[in-house]
């Protein structure tokens, strides 16, 4: 996990993206966004015309990462509780979690892993190329929808089907 700031332009919900937003929960919460603390403490910048209200962008950031979060059930809850928390020993979050619901930390991590590879990437995985709004723009054009719950035999078989 790094420490970087983006800008709500920047966002297409790269795992480092992700990441910051989930730090950044509560703040997105209030329909703001995180201010960038440079070095020096300044925290203006260029001004630009924006025929949106302020919380516009924010609030539609945050309601993409829910509406994925939500997708991906216990798994999505899980991630977001350990990567939003204010807790630095993410380690011990997991262990607690583990115990309250009796499984081991290496099955709560794999949760974890297996909602932040769901819901990072541009595109949503649920939905399939042909469907999308960014089908004329898009590179790819060839993702298929997939569900949570299909998504780690959906993987496998991906794999299986690459040539070495």
């Amino acid at each position: 996990m790094t420490n970087d700031y983006y800008s709500p332009n920047e966002i297409s919900f790269t795992r480092s993206q992700v990441f910051f937003l989930l730090r950044n929960l509560d703040i997105l919460r209030d329909f703001t966004w995180p201010l960038d603390y440079k070095e020096s403490g300044y925290i203006g910048g260029n001004k630009r015309i924006v025929r949106r209200a302020p919380f516009d962008t924010p609030a539609c950031i945050l309601g993409e990462l829910e509406e994925r979060i939500e997708r991906c059930g216990l798994d999505g809850i899980l991630l977001e509780l350990v990567y939003s928390a204010s807790s630095e020993d993410k380690q011990a979050l997991e262990q607690h979690i583990a115990s309250a619901l009796k499984l081991n930390i290496r099955t709560v991590d794999r949760k974890i892993k297996k909602a932040l590879n769901y819901i990072s990437g541009k595109c949503r995985r649920w939905v399939s190329c042909e469907k999308c709004s960014e089908f004329k723009t898009c590179k790819l054009k060839k993702r298929e929808a997939v569900s949570y719950r299909d998504f780690d035999s959906y993987r496998k078989s991906k794999r299986k089907s690459q040539p070495d």
